[in-house]
């Protein structure tokens, strides 16, 4: 990595004899896309600020690349610190296809997913589960022994957090789909 990229932009390639390094995502994708065979159309994504449910703007990042396997995997995510998770959205498409395309197609996505909130805010000043629905991402707390950590509507809620906020429902079912994020349509 010859330049300085911020530590979102940063994956871990290789394994073996040459050990893992560490490569912009630009850098990762030319790699991968090189070893495949494929010609690499880089296109550059300037930063893109949406609102969520409650009218508050995000500035999204972008980010394409190349998975080992083939095809494209586009992302729009969100980092505003201090939280070091925000908003993420993905599609990956299995055949190398225009970006433009694959942007569209995430808009479309980034969107519906920003159109609904999850949480709202109660009176005790505490977050709570709108609606008996929930969508997170699944991520985890640096350094606290692999504690999940969720991301919901583009903020970070602890897994204690969380559990106070299912408390509230003692006595439902609660029901729990895993699924890729590139997979996810809202």
């Amino acid at each position: 990595m010859a330049r300085d990229v911020p530590e979102y932009n940063v994956v871990g390639y290789g394994v073996g004899e040459r050990g893992e390094r560490q490569l912009c995502c630009r850098c990762f994708s030319l790699e991968v896309a090189h070893a495949g065979g494929i010609d690499d159309e880089r296109v550059h994504f300037a930063p893109l600020i949406l609102c969520d449910a409650d009218g508050f703007p995000h500035t999204f990042q972008f980010r394409a690349v190349a998975p080992p396997g083939g095809g494209i995997l586009l992302e729009a995510f969100v980092r505003e610190p201090p939280q070091r998770e925000g908003y993420e959205f993905a599609v990956f498409e299995p055949r190398y296809s225009d970006l433009f395309n694959l942007k569209a197609l995430l808009l479309q996505r980034m969107r519906r997913g920003l159109a609904r909130a999850y949480l709202e805010l109660g009176a005790d000043g505490a977050s709570h589960i709108r609606c008996r629905r929930l969508a997170a991402r699944i991520s985890c707390e640096v350094g606290r022994d692999q504690v999940p950590l969720l991301v919901v509507d583009g903020r970070e809620v602890s897994w204690k957090e969380f559990g106070r906020m299912l408390v509230t429902f003692e006595g439902f079912e609660l029901r729990l789909q895993l699924r890729e994020k590139s997979a996810v349509t809202f």
